[in-house]
């Protein structure tokens, strides 16, 4: 089980495939790579887990500085969940780091959120840098604007990190070759206290809705505002703003006005 951060634990890396956007070919994950990367500054030695078949984007990893890789087998398009949890909750570790979302498959980057959920520890995003701080972690984090913040931790933590057009180490091809990877048995937690439920109905597909642009750690886009400590009705008026310039609810004559009244600081 996850315990106080020392230097005699180790990182632990959630691996997924990746692939070339142009060529379609396999390859390592970019924010994957880049958060071996991260974890092999701290000097801790790191672990990279897969839960899947064996490919050669796995053995790539193996080049990027591994102690190890983990696979624990897998048929296509099985949630990962549930083995990686049961998996984590059998080894000793300081953190895990997770890229923010996968470059193939559903992508939508909750595999992270889930596992910090069903393990009972927290989650930080948009993690750029980890540093050994006795007896914790001084964790950076990335901000809209180009920002930082530093968090204090004392305890086990997932931390997810981007930086997909951040440098990555470069891959020892020698190494990848002569690497080998660890399988372990699958993983199966069915008894009572599952830690994921799984949904065991169907349902009727609904159509999608449509997806609101994700915010970059870059500068803030033309025509938005970056408003610091607003009160809870300004926040509101924001919020209700935002909602309808996305085309997301349609504003009456009322409630438009009330939206002028409280950027003019009449309400």
């Amino acid at each position: 089980m996850a315990v106080l951060a020392s230097s005699s634990q180790q990182l632990v890396v959630l691996l997924s495939s990746g692939r070339n956007p142009v060529s379609g070919r396999e390859r390592c994950a970019r924010r994957d790579a880049r958060s071996i990367t991260l974890a092999r500054s701290t000097g801790l030695p790191v672990i990279g887990v897969h839960v899947g078949q064996p490919s050669a984007a796995l053995q790539a990893y193996l080049g990027l500085g591994l102690a190890d890789l983990v696979l624990i087998p897998s048929a296509a398009g099985e949630d990962p969940v549930p083995a990686l949890c049961a998996w984590l909750k059998e080894q000793t570790f300081a953190l895990v780091f997770a890229g923010s979302q996968a470059e193939t498959g559903d992508g939508s980057g909750l595999v992270p959120y889930l596992i910090a959920k069903a393990l009972g520890i927290p989650l930080l995003p948009n993690i750029v840098d980890a540093t050994v701080v006795p007896p914790g972690w001084r964790i950076t984090q990335a901000l809209p604007g180009g920002r930082r913040r530093q968090l204090g931790i004392k305890t086990a933590a997932v931390l997810t990190v981007d930086g997909s057009t951040e440098s990555i180490d470069q891959i020892a091809k020698a190494i990848a070759l002569r690497a080998k990877v660890s399988i372990v048995q699958t993983y199966d937690d069915t008894r009572g206290d599952s830690l994921v439920p799984l949904i065991d109905r169907e349902c009727p597909a609904k159509r999608l809705p449509r997806r609101i642009s994700p915010v970059t750690m870059g500068s803030v886009s033309a025509g938005q505002q970056l408003h610091e400590r607003p009160t809870p009705r300004q926040a509101a008026s924001q919020i209700l703003r935002f909602l309808i310039e996305q085309q997301l609810i349609t504003a009456s004559d009322k409630l438009k006005m009330s939206l002028t009244e409280a950027d003019d600081g009449s309400l």
